[in-house]
């Protein structure tokens, strides 16, 4: 017997084909981008001068560029009064330095980088734990695969719970028309504080009361919501198998028994534990049904089927920030997700379908991807 038809007959041909298919959509999805990417945060220059030619003189005094870098920046004041600049040499000089879409350009390059190196890292982390416990499951590496597919399950809930918040953010503030200088700090408070929730929490330190500054939420949290939210499948009752498969409890155990038979005199009940349980599975007439193997994918298929619906959603709304803001031509960074402009009859990059010109990458248009008829169609 060949452990594929073992495999496919422990699991169900039809079972095991979506398996693969939704897979190879999230392997695919990450195989289709570049294999590194590259971030920037600014830090706060604060400055004592005021007047553009004063405040020139000071950054350059502040940077003290090599002068074969070339460096850009940006001035802008808080409303105690005091000045403060961010400069660069990640970013080529365009337009007039002071004028307000430099200053937009300049500011929302760096929530783009960012939001695109968290994107990466999400799909990143989705291909690495379908692949594993997909493998697994070949191999018939029971507990690998359920905890890879626990680890899928939480970070589909994690997406499906955070996205709708980034889109909602980008899409109100888009929608606004031209930014000003105040609605554009205003947004990127916010939209940073978004980011940093979703590139840094953590509950390291929680069983010491010595959390870190920014403390994500109970994974339960998540998956209650996701329960609440599928309505054709039993995500609770998914989830549950699976932690019991990978704490020392009676799923783990579960994945090494063969067989459980009862004589007709109801005496005795016998069990057979083997190390590689497989084969004994299904040729015996009455062995058991492999329940955390099956558990485990049911939630890589409902995992990878949300995953790559809302990661191909996630980066449309990465594309669009840096379509709008016209951020591409300005970076010198290349490893990222930017799309220079497009001319006014080419395909618009973002993955619509559409014209550029007849696309939404401008302020006053919505913010919400509408990619209903190119999402990957992964099944369930």
């Amino acid at each position: 017997m060949t452990n594929d038809y073992a495999v496919a007959t422990a699991l169900g041909n039809r079972r095991l084909d979506r398996l693969n298919e939704n897979t190879e959509r999230i392997v695919q999805l990450a195989d289709s981008v570049p294999a590194f990417t590259e971030s920037l945060t600014h830090l706060l220059l604060p400055l004592k001068t005021t007047g553009a030619a004063a405040q020139a003189k000071e950054i350059e005094h502040l940077i003290n560029p090599d002068p074969r870098d070339e460096w850009s920046y940006i001035t802008f004041g808080s409303p105690d009064g005091r000045k403060f600049a961010k400069g660069s040499p990640f970013m080529h000089r365009m337009g007039s330095l002071g004028s307000n879409e430099w200053f937009i350009t300049f500011t929302l390059s760096e929530q783009f980088m960012r939001l695109g190196a968290w994107w990466f890292t999400q799909v990143w982390r989705a291909a690495e734990l379908a692949s594993a416990a997909r493998g697994a499951l070949n191999d018939w590496s029971v507990l690998t695969a359920a905890a890879c597919a626990r680890s899928l399950l939480e970070g589909a809930a994690y997406l499906a719970d955070e996205l709708p918040a980034l889109i909602g953010l980008w899409d109100g503030f888009k929608r606004q028309g031209d930014p000003s200088i105040e609605s554009l700090n205003t947004f990127v408070q916010e939209l940073n504080t978004h980011i940093t929730t979703l590139q840094y929490a953590s509950r390291i330190g929680q069983s010491k009361k010595q959390p870190g500054l920014v403390q994500s939420k109970n994974v339960m949290t998540y998956m209650r919501k996701l329960d609440k939210r599928e309505t054709t499948s039993d995500v609770m009752d998914i989830y549950e198998w699976l932690c019991d498969a990978v704490h020392p409890s009676f799923g783990s155990a579960s994945t090494y028994i063969a067989a459980s038979l009862r004589d007709n005199a109801r005496t005795h009940v016998f069990e057979r534990y083997e190390r590689h349980p497989l084969e004994t599975l299904v040729t015996m007439s009455r062995g058991l049904h492999p329940r955390v193997a099956q558990k485990a994918a049911d939630a890589i298929i409902m995992a990878t089927r949300i995953l790559s619906e809302d990661l191909v959603r996630a980066r449309w709304v990465v594309e669009d920030l840096c379509l709008t803001a016209d951020v591409a031509k300005a970076l010198k960074l290349k490893a990222t997700l930017a799309h220079s402009r497009p001319g006014r009859n080419a395909t618009c990059p973002c993955g619509s379908g559409r014209k550029f010109k007849r696309c939404v990458h401008r302020w006053g248009e919505v913010g919400i991807p509408r990619l209903s008829d190119h999402m990957s169609g992964a099944t369930d």
